[in-house]
């Protein structure tokens, strides 16, 4: 039997001992009786009763050495076991990882795939990719740091870690607006240069209006607050979810998802002022209207309006020219487009860099449909234009447009396109040559606007976790 290799000397006079205990148990097993094993024999006389009542009794205390011998054995390995665990901590290179190394580990391991929040395909998405986010439940309990006292300490000193925040209150819960649970030790975690955006999935929740405010006092916390995504359900207003807003004082980029955009008019001023990016998928369009002119949105340079169920007409687009005079990027989904050429009116603005209008329902003539529309537009500042493809190759709208406004492309993005389509459809041609034609640097296709480069790096601006500024 090979030697033991530790430095114990009572486990290696144990180890010696093991040939005698081996000789003991086989000599206590190795009885006159052994030879009846696999038969039915059966002691007939008092004397052999006796003898095998003694052998019994001898192997039952063996065992019973045995067993405790073992037990304590087994606890002692336990015990060495979880003090090497322990020491070997102490060598790790995990643990001897500089802190910006681990911040930088925990911000990629918090990042998803998962679409944030997933809307479904009938929404625009909210984000331009995977990002790193903690997700908090109504107490505002962490999934997060648990590991060890040095690791938690590195996480909740890192912001950027912090300042994507997902929160779900109580569901099938009735609460009032103010009452909605804040992370406030996580926002006390980030800082100027690292804003923070809350993600408030409100779906499974009943909100109720508050008449008494004096109970909702400012919170330092809430000023690191850059942007509120709010996903409701049917029947939560605009008005009521403003009570819960208004504590974010320095929020700029709001986003509001199957919310009620009724009884605006009584949304606080200040709340409306400040807010420089606005992205809106209204539960009724018609309620959109009254929305967009319930003030003048003089800060907003961001606008998405995804609402699939509308019709954009001139009323609509005079609306949110008329009351959005900052805009420098304007992204419209409707469902069509008026196709009554006597009932544009002329729209112009100079600000508006990016402009994309995707059409979900397939047109029959959407040349038709879109050349009146841009033989009202004028865009001199516009660098980026996306649109739904019409049918036929034929560009002429597009061209008059273009040479109107007097605007320099950047690129020109066509959607609604398959990669089939870009093989070989005729509008793709025309593009192309009218891309070469005008010296307009890129020429894109896309199937959904949400694939485009042009939305994706907007919304890369609108969460730019890097800079405080919009």
């Amino acid at each position: 039997m090979a030697g033991l290799r530790g430095t114990s000397g009572a486990l290696q006079a144990i180890h010696e001992l093991l040939p005698k205990l081996v000789s003991e148990v086989y000599g206590a097993v190795d009885t006159p009786f052994v030879q009846f094993s696999e038969t039915n024999y059966s002691a007939d006389t008092l004397q052999e009763r006796c003898d095998i009542q003694s052998m019994l009794s001898n192997m039952s205390l063996l065992v019973d050495d045995i067993n405790s011998t073992v037990k304590e054995l087994s606890r002692l390995s336990k015990v060495l076991n979880k003090a090497t665990t322990s020491h070997s901590r102490y060598v790790s290179a995990v643990l001897r990882l500089p802190a910006e190394i681990l911040e930088e580990i925990f911000v990629h391991s918090s990042k998803t795939d998962d679409e944030y929040p997933d809307l479904g395909s009938r929404y625009l998405p909210l984000v331009p990719g995977p990002l790193p986010r903690v997700v908090v439940n109504d107490s505002g309990y962490l999934k997060i740091a648990h590991i060890c006292r040095r690791w938690r300490d590195v996480a909740l000193n890192s912001p950027r870690l912090w300042n994507m925040i997902q929160t779900t209150p109580a569901q099938y819960g009735r609460t009032r607006a103010t009452a909605l649970p804040v992370p406030l030790s996580l926002l006390a975690r980030s800082s100027e240069t690292c804003p923070v955006f809350i993600y408030a999935n409100l779906w499974a929740s009943t909100l109720l209006l508050d008449t008494d405010m004096d109970h909702f006092p400012p919170n330092p916390a809430c000023d690191s607050v850059k942007g509120v995504d709010v996903v409701g359900y049917r029947g939560l207003t605009v008005e009521v979810l403003s009570q819960w807003l208004t504590q974010f004082k320095n929020m700029t980029h709001l986003s509001l998802i199957n919310v009620e955009l009724t009884d605006s008019t009584n949304i606080p001023p200040d709340f409306l002022d400040r807010t420089t990016h606005l992205h809106v998928h209204p539960r009724r369009a018609s309620a959109a209207v009254a929305f967009v002119q319930c003030c003048t949105w003089v800060n907003v340079t961001s606008l998405t309006l995804d609402m699939a169920g509308m019709k954009l007409n001139d009323a609509f687009l005079q609306a949110v020219f008329g009351h959005f005079p900052s805009l420098a990027e304007l992204f419209i989904v409707v469902g069509m487009v008026e196709s009554n050429p006597d009932k544009w009116s002329a729209i112009s603005s100079d600000r508006l860099c990016a402009f994309s209008l995707f059409i979900h329902s397939p047109l029959s003539s959407e040349e038709q449909k879109l050349g009146p529309l841009f033989k009202a537009l004028t865009f001199p500042s516009l660098t980026d234009l996306v649109l739904t493809r019409p049918r036929s190759p034929m560009l002429r709208f597009l061209r008059e447009f273009l040479a109107r406004s007097r605007c320099r492309l950047f690129s020109l993005t066509f959607t609604n396109l398959s990669p089939q389509d870009i093989r070989e459809n005729l509008v793709c041609t025309a593009a192309l040559e009218l891309g070469e034609e005008l010296r307009i640097p890129s020429v894109e296709f896309y199937w959904h606007l949400k694939e485009t480069r042009i939305y994706l790096e907007s919304k890369g601006r609108w969460y730019d976790l890097d800079a405080s500024g919009g």
